[in-house]
């Protein structure tokens, strides 16, 4: 065989395997790249179903439940998530999103909203507990009236003190039942979002 010609018969196989090894590790890129809380169907004993996803530990608290029935070609797949509920940005209540600062420290809980004047009408105050418990409140310190939302591990609203007043301190309010969580709006929005026990709560990063 001509030099020259095994020279270049040998470029074009380099060629070709190099072009190739892109296009395979292109794919592979590119299934890598795929978010999986993006699925929307999943193939499962040879049969491909259409999906709606539980990502949220809301959503992954109900489930189906919220749903009458499902299809044949439908489930709901349960996708675990790193979000951690401390890192929680926003609340879904009564059909409106507020956003939340987060009272986590003891120091942070004792003082709750009494070191502010005013809350916005879609702010409010969510305090996380380690464990579940029948939390007390009270008014001390305090400038403004304000609805105070007491709910369960399961997210859902165990009790709401509405309309409470700064001069009501130094009397003390707790629910019957325990809660995991406690938000602090203001006063009237339970009324103006027809919030009752038993309202489901959605925490958001």
């Amino acid at each position: 065989m001509n030099l020259k010609f095994f020279s270049v018969y040998v470029l074009v196989i380099i060629f070709v395997f190099f072009v190739g090894f892109l296009l395979i590790n292109k794919n592979n890129i590119s299934k890598n790249n795929f978010d999986i809380k993006n699925t929307n169907y999943i193939k499962i004993g040879g049969e491909i179903k259409k999906v709606d996803l539980a990502l949220t530990p809301t959503e992954q608290e109900s489930g189906p439940s919220l749903k009458n029935s499902l299809k044949d070609n439908e489930g709901m797949p349960f996708i675990k998530n790193n979000f951690d509920i401390k890192n929680t940005n926003y609340i879904k209540i009564g059909g409106e999103i507020i956003k939340v600062d987060l009272a986590l420290t003891p120091t942070e809980q004792e003082n709750g909203l009494s070191l502010r004047d005013s809350l916005k009408d879609d702010e409010g105050m969510l305090f996380i507990f380690d464990k579940s418990d029948k939390y007390p409140f009270w008014m001390k310190d305090m400038s403004f009236p304000i609805d105070i939302i007491w709910i369960g591990e399961d997210f859902h609203i165990v009790y709401i003190k509405k309309n409470a007043l700064p001069e009501s301190y130094p009397e003390i309010f707790y629910p019957q039942k325990n809660s995991k969580y406690v938000l602090e709006v203001n006063s009237q929005f339970s009324e103006k979002k027809n919030l009752k026990e038993g309202d489901k709560v959605e925490f958001l990063p």
